[in-house]
């Protein structure tokens, strides 16, 4: 592996072998026990890796970035529809919580069954097409893509600075796009800034050595607005 000459190079690479290292052992986990968590955190781990190769893409060579983005999305769909069933029981249960009459706690009871045998489903084939997924070959596509990036960062100060600033700037632009559609407050226009801050705040995160003192309050910013959100 290129060997970082940054102090970007250095947490840039400690956050992906991070993600790397949180998506094998949640991957194991998914195979091995019924865990949502772990179906979660499979999900968080690929989401992030993503939001890296997104934000330093101008720094890889497109190959190799195609290759990676590639890895990774045999992934998501492999766990996309178990999350998703996940994420459908999570709302039932919070719904059932709330149910009142006796008609209501029977309506929700039907659908946690008929939930629990998608939610069944969705497993066994997201098992079946995890195992048939080489997690060597994510992780080598991935460690190339770090070189890459790696061996195409400024080594002066000031070059990092403004090639951060490059990277960054593209994703607060769509976020403040995003946010001029969202006053009307529809829901899909909502969800679009939603989904816009949390791509500024990953990039904010990987940037972090180049933004010195004003990281923090930026990232608090950006989580705010999410929270604001839901």
């Amino acid at each position: 592996m290129t060997t970082p000459k940054t102090p970007l190079g250095e947490h840039l690479a400690a956050v992906v072998r991070k993600r790397l290292g949180s998506l094998r052992e949640n991957a194991d986990s998914v195979l091995s026990t019924d865990s949502v968590d772990a179906v979660h955190d499979v999900r968080v781990a690929s989401r992030r890796l993503r939001a890296f190769l997104d934000v330093f893409r101008p720094a890889m060579d497109p190959s190799v970035h195609t290759a990676a983005k590639k890895a990774l999305r045999k992934l998501s769909r492999a766990m996309g529809p178990l999350r998703d069933a996940d994420v459908l029981a999570l709302a039932v249960a919070e719904h059932g919580a709330r149910a009142g009459s006796d008609l209501d706690k029977a309506s929700v009871d039907l659908i946690r069954v008929h939930l629990h045998g998608l939610r069944e489903e969705a497993r066994e084939s997201g098992r079946k097409k995890l195992r048939k997924i080489d997690l060597r070959d994510v992780e080598d596509a991935i460690r190339a893509a770090l070189d890459s990036a790696l061996s195409h960062l400024p080594e002066d100060p000031l070059g990092t600075s403004l090639f951060a600033l490059s990277l960054l700037s593209p994703f607060v632009v769509k976020m403040q796009d995003a946010a001029e559609h969202a006053a009307s407050e529809r829901a899909e226009d909502l969800h679009e800034l939603r989904i816009r801050a949390k791509r500024v705040r990953y990039a904010v995160e990987l940037l972090q050595p180049c933004l010195g003192e004003a990281y923090r309050a930026l990232h608090e910013q950006i989580q705010a607005v999410q929270e604001t959100l839901g």
